[in-house]
Formats: structure tokens, C-alpha cells, sequence
């Protein structure tokens, strides 16, 4: 479960006070008394330390006396996000040298962007700036590190950018503040990069890494054969020895509320440092929530062999809930969290759900993490927050993410989509938002009598689309945001393609007397709205459906025709806004509004709509932004309960709008047995379907066959311009914007091509390689694309190539989960000379898998 930005300001705010700064700020601390002043307030926020300020451009710093770096080198590192009232509000890194008049700011700024400067005798320089380097979802990570001669930033392990013997370097270091708005920081923590910390209090250092489980390792002696230890901001639990041990900690935290509760932890397995690993596959480390009296316990846990496992334990034994294979990355970054409801409880991997139980006697506020066997274990960032639903992201706030924990026992299917929770969440709402602007149409156009020159069933189709895909629909604070609204626009339209393939491959077709346009037509109307509003947003979904570039070409004039009508039409009914310029009505304008009622249902389906969006107030929040922008003329009632029926319909005789749970949960199914291989909703055992198809852009789904090495797998990782970092392990996108996604037989069909010239470039270089192919791991180095070592590529590649832009530069490494041969391509590509960069994603796993043969390197 992710807390989007103003959803997780808000939990910090809900949890009780821990009682000083000394855990959040460890050396900092002291800078507090004599250097807070002015219009800045502080405050302990549970698991974060909290500045506010409402002044313009005021700033803060929190500064102590730190010498130089030692020989060693000095890393210092804060998490920290920013809830801002302008996109020019800053936290991050300060280092000031009065003596020199010298200063050197590292920062993220509240829209996102990393930005690295250093001034001296009055004279800024501009080290580096990159833009979405930051989420400001409160995971973001700052770091500064600093020899004697250069210091770096990171930003969530992602370079920034460098400076060499600069004077600001080795006098003051801290924290600086900037601008209106809430900072939240904690786990400031500074030490030699060799893994000595200069922490002032161990114990707050611990509280920083485990949170309110920190005094629980106070308490509890340490097992037989176990040692533990602090290491780099992580809790380490080592086994060198004890085959079969368990050892953790847990805490008492009652019964979750009525809202829920999610308790989250970093993760990580590596080796001991003596003795022997004897099955990595058996080493487990994770949380767990158990009853001691009945000795029933749960564990949601990471394995030797990478993959995430739920089990549950009782006096009688145990079995296995759920698993998802390789889905751990080894890398720090392997999130598991506990969400909780009363009598529902699941555990979560990686943004996605690994198992479920109900009324598990294993339930009883007991909850913490656990290790099994031998192997070395790491903890980080444990913390326990009540869950929030974000507002709806119209009005400014975050969609609520949708999960099956939220729906009571019912009848009928429940599609989950993998439990990809932005999937899910996607689809559910696109679904219900393109439903019920539809309908909200038909009440515009009765309630205000409005004019309509054609079919009111196309119109108001239009209608729907256009208020699905506005800016201010779209919009988001965060990526994870931006794609659930992308999505939700997706599926508003996709809902009607699915059913029209369906329908035509049924031989089913429209009577000609309904006032409904064919589902297929339908889609075309509302996707060529969507598409000419935003053509670059939704390409992929062109591509996917094959929409031919004659109808696209239209789109643009489509949109634009059909947006100014309907702004006009409405225009005498619209306050005027920033989003509706050209409104009739004054804000203040009265007007009667939109209620939301949520019936209880008989449908697994009914029950989660209720849930997420009725129970949560969120629905609500979202048309009360449409009763401010549209002033009507008497109260509409929006219902939503069980009809028997597969509809929804507005009704002028008493102003209201009905939405079938029905309608809700045949459409969603009609999507999972289109993406998923689902049949009526329900799985299918052995369904090949690749997951994600509209939802990721893949441009189509890949069907295979059982068993088969499936080279174009979708893992759901972004397309992105941003490099990877070091060491390159973890799954691949499913596209690159720099280069041409190659298969198998297409590089094999290249390489037996006489004429054609190419450079073939193995960037993981591990053992043996491709036929004719050469290695070179410097390809891939991270970084970014602007830094110095680009210049180096660029020159190099001119010399590989002979200095012809049209030679096959193809980069490839060990398989679709080796990032290095992505970071190559990219670099490749981003230089705009080479018009043939190809990224070979299958690597040599796809290559073995199609019975080519390897060979030594050089060969």
C-alpha cells in the first residue's frame, strides 16, 4: 500500500509524538535551540521530525561544526519529503564556510527536481539539476558524500552531481530550509564511508532504523547464536551458525482500528560474515503478527531464492498462503508491509499482494520481524501508520488505492488483477468515473436544459471522456499518481473496446432501433477524445489497438471541436476557476449539489466499491468538485446498490443517478478476461495471459506457451530516462525510449546479414557471450545523462563505428532482469547520432532458452 504525499503528511500527524528531536536529528540536534527562529515551527510527528512555515521565501538552516572529511571519506543521509505550497520550496543538505565565504546547497525542491549549487565571494554555480529525481511521497532519500577532495549527491540512490576542493567543504554541515510550506525529515545520520558511524546516540539511531519496535531490542536478550549490531542505517540480525533458528522482535498494537493499519519494513539477506550458508532457499527474513497464547503465527517474508512467501503457523502446523517467485530484487529497496483490517489481514511485497487470511487467530496485535535460519539479515525504515485514502485527484489530492481486503464475503467474481494495486485501482475507478460521467452528462443536459444537436447517448459519451482526461484530471503530485489517472482515463474508454471484441466475436450486434452506438464505435468517439487531448500520454494505447494514423490524424480536431462545445454549452452554468476560465458564474455563484448513497450489496464487487469509495468519503470528496464547478438547479442523489441488472440511469423525474454494482463488476471482468485469461471474472487455471496490457503500454499482451522463456515479460517497471543504478539487478520495462526493443529471431536474422554493420556490446560480461559480441561493462555505467562520462561514450562509440551513424549498435546483457544493457542503450541513444541503437532484452538467458549457443568471449 503506498501513502501518496498529502495522504502521508497526514498520517504523520494522526500518530502520537515520540518525546524529542534527538531521534530524528541524532547530531543535529543541538543545533535546534539556538538556531530555530523566525516564522519556522518544529514539532515530533511520530516517525518524523516536522518544520512548518508560512512566509515566502524565508529560509532555515540547522547547522554544526564537522572539520574536514577524514581520509576515509564522511557519508551523510536524510529521508525527507516536503508537503509545498509553491513548487520553489527546498530541504536538503547545507555545508558553509564563513571563513571563505562559501556555501554549497544539495536539495529537493517541492516540484520534485534535485538541485545541486555552490557559491563563493558572492558567485553561485549550478552543479547539476534533475528533474523528477525526487517522489516527496516521504520514501525519498538524500545523500552527501565527502572525501577530501570532492563531495557527490544522491538522491534516492541516484547521482546527482559532484564538486571538487571546494571551500565550503569541511567547516559547518546541515540542513537547509526553504520557502512556504510542511518539511518532514528523520533518520539524519552521518558516518565514515568505511561504516563507522559519528552518531551521537545509539539509541536514537536505532529508533530512527525500527521505530516504536526499537526498545523492544532493549528488552529482549539476544538468542543463542545470534548476534545483533547497527550498520549503515540498517538493523542487522546475524546467524552464523544455528540451522533452523528464529529470532526477531515484536511489539503489542492491539487490534487494528476500524480504518486499518499498515506496518512496513525494509529488507534485505546477504551471506554471514562467517560460516557457511547451507540453503540460501530456506533463509527467511520478514514480519510476522502472532498470538502467543494460542501459538498461532503468520509470517510475510523474503527467501534466499528471491522470492516472497506468506505461511501461517498453528499448533497443529502450517501451510503456505500465497508466493510470488523472484519478485526480490536483493537491492535494499524490498519493501514488505502488514495491512490490516478487523478479522482481515495481508502481507504485501513490493507493492504487491503475496496472500490474505480472515479471522486468523494469528490476529491478535502482536506484530513485528523475524528471522529464520543461517544467513545474515537486514531491517530498515519499520513503521507503523494508520492507512489514509488520499482525496480524489481532481480536487488536488490522491485516488484511493483499492485492495480486496476492503470487500466483505459476497457472491460473484472479484478480479485483482495480480494484485498489482495500481492496476487495480486503475481499472476499478476508470470503469466507475466513465460510468457515471456518463450519466452525469445525461443529468447536465436534463437538469440545466441543455441543448443537444445529436445523439444524446454520443454527446454525453464525449462529455465523460473530456472530464476524464482534462489536465486536472491527469494531473498528479506524484508519478504512482500521474499513472493511476493515466490509467483510469485507459480504462474509462477501454471498457467499451473489450466489450465490442467481445460482442463481434460473438456475432452479436446492435439493433438498429437502440439509442446506443455500437460498443466499438463507442470506444473509437471517447478514444479519439482522449487521445487528441493528450496525444503523447496515450500512444501506446494507439499502438495497442491499432488505431491507423488516418483516424488519429482527426483526433486533434475532434477534441478541439467537441471541448469548445461543450465549455460553451455549459459555460452560463460553470463558476468561473482556474481550470474554467471562461465560466458565467461567479464562484460564490448558490447551486444545489450532488450526494453520494452507497447501498450494502450481495457482490464481492459491490462490496469494495462501497468500501474504497463510499465507506472511505472519497467518492463524495469527488463530486463535491463537480458541484462547484457546475451550478445546478435542485439536489441529484447518486446511488449505488444492487439493480438485478447490468445498468445505470439518470432519472428527471426526481433528479437522481442509479449505479448497478452490476455494470461495475461485468465491466471490470470483461477487462481481467481480456488481460488477465480470466473467464467471467474468475481465474482460470493455467491461463496464459501476460498481465498489464493497456494498463503498461506494452503495445499488445504476449501470449506463451507453458513453461516457455518469455523474453518480452512484463514486470511493470515504468519506461523511463533515468539510469540505473549500480549493480544493475532487477526486472527491465518492456520498452526503451532511446533504443529498439530487439527479440531473438530478429538479432538472429540481423547478425546473418551479410551487409549489414554492426557493433554487438555484452554489458554484464559474467562468462561466456554471444557469437561476435565483445564486453564492455563501462557501457553501462549509472550516473546521469548529462554527466561527464556521457562525453566519453559518445567518443567512444565514434570510434567503434568508424564514425557511421548508421551502424547496429546492439547492447545486451544477461537477460530482461540486467539493467545494464538498458543504461547502455540509453546512453547510446541519448547522444542523437546513431540512428540504429537496439536493446536486446531477452540477453543470453533468451538466447540459451531458443537453443543458440554461447561462446567464450573473443570468439
Amino acid at each position: 500500500m503506498k501513502l501518496y504525499a498529502a495522504a502521508f503528511i497526514s498520517t504523520l500527524i494522526a500518530v502520537p509524538a515520540f518525546a524529542d528531536h534527538e531521534r530524528h536529528l541524532g547530531p543535529l540536534t543541538a543545533a535546534i535551540e539556538g538556531q530555530l527562529g523566525g516564522s519556522w515551527r518544529a514539532s515530533d510527528e511520530g516517525d518524523w521530525f516536522v518544520l512548518t512555515n508560512d512566509v515566502d521565501e524565508a529560509e532555515q538552516s540547522l547547522l554544526i561544526d564537522v572539520g574536514p572529511p577524514p581520509s576515509e571519506g564522511r557519508i551523510t543521509s536524510i529521508n525527507a519529503t516536503i508537503l509545498p505550497e509553491d513548487d520553489t520550496a527546498a530541504i536538503g543538505f547545507f555545508a558553509d564556510n564563513k571563513q571563505t565565504d562559501a556555501y554549497c546547497v544539495a536539495e529537493i525542491t517541492g516540484a520534485g527536481e534535485a538541485s545541486f549549487f555552490c557559491s563563493q565571494n558572492g558567485q553561485q554555480t549550478s552543479i547539476a539539476r534533475v528533474a523528477g529525481a525526487a517522489k516527496l511521497d516521504g520514501s525519498d532519500l538524500l545523500t552527501f558524500v565527502e572525501t577530501p577532495s570532492a563531495a557527490e549527491f544522491y538522491v534516492n540512490d541516484a547521482f546527482i552531481g559532484s564538486v571538487s576542493n571546494h571551500p565550503a567543504i569541511g567547516s559547518r554541515f546541515g540542513l537547509l530550509f526553504y520557502d512556504r510550506g510542511t518539511f518532514a525529515l528523520t533518520a539524519y545520520q552521518t558516518g565514515t564511508q568505511s561504516g563507522g558511524t559519528t552518531t551521537s546516540a545509539p539509541q536514537s539511531e536505532l529508533s530512527s532504523i525500527l521505530g516504536s519496535l526499537a526498545p523492544r531490542v532493549a528488552e529482549k536478550e539476544v538468542a543463542a547464536g545470534w548476534t545483533t549490531r547497527i550498520e549503515n542505517g540498517w538493523f542487522v540480525m546475524e546467524n552464523a551458525a544455528q540451522d533452523q533458528a528464529t529470532f526477531g522482535y515484536t511489539e503489542q498494537l492491539g487490534p487494528p482500528p476500524e480504518g486499518g493499519r499498515a506496518t512496513s519494513t525494509y529488507v534485505a539477506m546477504t551471506e554471514p560474515v562467517q560460516g557457511v550458508w547451507p540453503n540460501m532457499t530456506k533463509s527467511t527474513v520478514g514480519l510476522v503478527m502472532q498470538n502467543n497464547d494460542a501459538k498461532d503465527f503468520c509470517f510475510g517474508e523474503i527467501t534466499g531464492a528471491g522470492d516472497a512467501v506468506m505461511s501461517c503457523w498453528g499448533p497443529n502446523g502450517g501451510n503456505e498462503i500465497g508466493r510470488l517467485a523472484g519478485i526480490v530484487k536483493f537491492d535494499g529497496k524490498d519493501v514488505l508491509s502488514l495491512v490490516e483490517w478487523p478479522g482481515v489481514a495481508q502481507f504485501w511485497a513490493n507493492n504487491k499482494m503475496i496472500g490474505e487470511v480472515r479471522n486468523s487467530p494469528a490476529q491478535n496485535g502482536f506484530v513485528g520481524i523475524a528471522s529464520y535460519n543461517i544467513g545474515t539479515y537486514w531491517v530498515a525504515g519499520y513503521n507503523v501508520a494508520p492507512l489514509v485514502q488520499g482525496e480524489d485527484a481532481s480536487s488536488g489530492g490522491s485516488e484511493p488505492e483499492i485492495t480486496d481486503a476492503s470487500a466483505e464475503l459476497g457472491d460473484g467474481p472479484l478480479p485483482m488483477f495480480d494484485g498489482d494495486s495500481q492496476r487495480i485501482t486503475g481499472t476499478y475507478l476508470g470503469v466507475i468515473n466513465g460510468i457515471f460521467l456518463h450519466e452525469f452528462g445525461h443529468a447536465l443536459i436534463g437538469e440545466l436544459q441543455l441543448p443537444a444537436t445529436g445523439p444524446e447517448e454520443d454527446s454525453v459519451d464525449i462529455f465523460s471522456a473530456l472530464r476524464i482526461s482534462a489536465p486536472e484530471a491527469i494531473q498528479g503530485e506524484t508519478d504512482e499518481d500521474k499513472e493511476i489517472n493515466r490509467l483510469m482515463a485507459t480504462y474509462a474508454t477501454m471498457q467499451w473496446f473489450y466489450s465490442g471484441l467481445i460482442a463481434e466475436q460473438q456475432g452479436a450486434d446492435v439493433p438498429w432501433q437502440d439509442e446506443h452506438t455500437a460498443d466499438l464505435k463507442r470506444f473509437r468517439n471517447t478514444f479519439c477524445v482522449i487521445y487528441g487531448s493528450n496525444p503523447s500520454y496515450f500512444s501506446d494505447l494507439a499502438a495497442q489497438t491499432q488505431m491507423d494514423e488516418r483516424t488519429l490524424s482527426r483526433c486533434n480536431d475532434e477534441f478541439a471541436k467537441q471541448n469548445r462545445a461543450w465549455r460553451s454549452i455549459l459555460a452560463p452554468h460553470t463558476r468561473i476557476s482556474a481550470w474554467y476560465p471562461d465560466g458565467l458564474q461567479s464562484p460564490d455563484a448558490p447551486g444545489a449539489k450532488l450526494t453520494a448513497v452507497f447501498e450494502p450489496s450481495n457482490l464481492k464487487v459491490g462490496n469494495l466499491v462501497k468500501s474504497i469509495i463510499g465507506d472511505s468519503g472519497s467518492f463524495q470528496t469527488y463530486i463535491d468538485g463537480l458541484s462547484q464547478d457546475y451550478v445546478l438547479p435542485r439536489d441529484i442523489t447518486v446511488t449505488f446498490k444492487d439493480c438485478d441488472m447490468q445498468n445505470a440511469w439518470y432519472s428527471p423525474n426526481d433528479g437522481s443517478i442509479t449505479m448497478c454494482y452490476e455494470i461495475v463488476e461485468w465491466m471490470v471482468s470483461v477487462i481481467s478476461d481480456m488481460e488477465m485469461g480470466t473467464s467471467g471474472g474468475y481465474p482460470v487455471s493455467g491461463s496464459t495471459k501476460s498481465a498489464g496490457n493497456a494498463g503498461t503500454g506494452t503495445g499488445g499482451e504476449v501470449v506463451v506457451a507453458s513453461g516457455a522463456f518469455d523474453e518480452l515479460a512484463d514486470f511493470g517497471v515504468p519506461t523511463t530516462w533515468a539510469l540505473f543504478s549500480a549493480p544493475y539487478n532487477g526486472p527491465t520495462p518492456v520498452e526503451h525510449p532511446a533504443a529498439t526493443l530487439v527479440t531473438t529471431s530478429e538479432l538472429a536474422g540481423l547478425l546473418q546479414n551479410q551487409s549489414a554493420r554492426f557493433v554487438l556490446i555484452d554489458t554484464r560480461g559474467q562468462g561466456q557471450t554471444i557469437p561476435s559480441a565483445f564486453v564492455e561493462r563501462e557501457a553501462a555505467r549509472d550516473g546521469v545523462l548529462t554527466d561527464g562520462f556521457q562525453d566519453i561514450v559518445a567518443e567512444w562509440l565514434e570510434g567503434q563505428t568508424g564514425g557511421d551513424p548508421n551502424t547496429y549498435l546492439i547492447f545486451f546483457g544477461d537477460g530482461p532482469k540486467d539493467r545494464s544493457a538498458y543504461n547502455a542503450a540509453l546512453r547510446a541513444g541519448a547522444i542523437g547520432k546513431f540512428t540504429n541503437v537496439l536493446w536486446y532484452r531477452g540477453g543470453k538467458e533468451a538466447w540459451v532458452a531458443n537453443g543458440l549457443q554461447l561462446v567464450d568471449p573473443g570468439q
